[in-house]
């Protein structure tokens, strides 16, 4: 966007965006959000369960609230599950919701693409030394491997970092 642009103009840009990719934008969140609502219904379904099995076993009305509750939220997040697998469902099955989640697929997926490239010429790498160096095979593959796992890590600690300003600045 133009750095001089009107601030109106570019929030007519900037909804029209939204407008056109809101099937992806809503499948993208119904993605994320699925397995919280499944796990959240599973935790409401054991806890009628418990609360149910209080309240038959010992007679005490003390546990019907939270007995309430949790079928209030079983019915929120069966619902929320429900929804979810139905927007899963029904968006690629539309001419747009197709064409956009192909083109987020290709946008997201050149990294995975370059990966792949390096890590096999690394392997051919390694394979054209093995044929050079017979003896120092062992030793070759396993710096290979180690700087993999290294960089493997480096990738766990940098999304903990995230995750873990992302909690901070809550």
């Amino acid at each position: 966007m133009v750095k001089n642009a009107d601030p109106l103009a570019q929030a007519i840009f900037i909804g029209a965006m939204i407008f056109v990719f809101l099937p992806l934008i809503v499948y993208l969140i119904a993605i994320t959000l699925q397995p919280l609502f499944i796990l959240l219904t599973i935790i409401s379904i054991l806890a009628i369960i418990v609360f149910g099995f209080l309240i038959f076993h010992e007679e005490d009305e003390v546990y019907l609230i939270p007995l309430v509750i949790s079928l209030i939220s079983l019915v929120v997040f069966g619902g929320g599950w429900i929804i979810t697998t139905n927007i899963i469902n029904e968006v690629p099955n539309t001419p747009e919701g197709k064409e956009q989640i192909k083109m987020y697929e290709d946008v997201t997926g050149i990294p995975k693409e370059v990966t792949e490239t390096l890590d096999l010429v690394l392997q051919q790498q390694v394979d054209e030394l093995c044929k050079t160096f017979p003896d120092s095979c062992d030793t070759i593959e396993m710096v290979v491997e180690t700087e993999q796992d290294l960089q493997e890590l480096h990738g766990w600690i940098g999304k903990g970092k995230k995750i873990e300003n992302f909690i901070k600045s809550t």
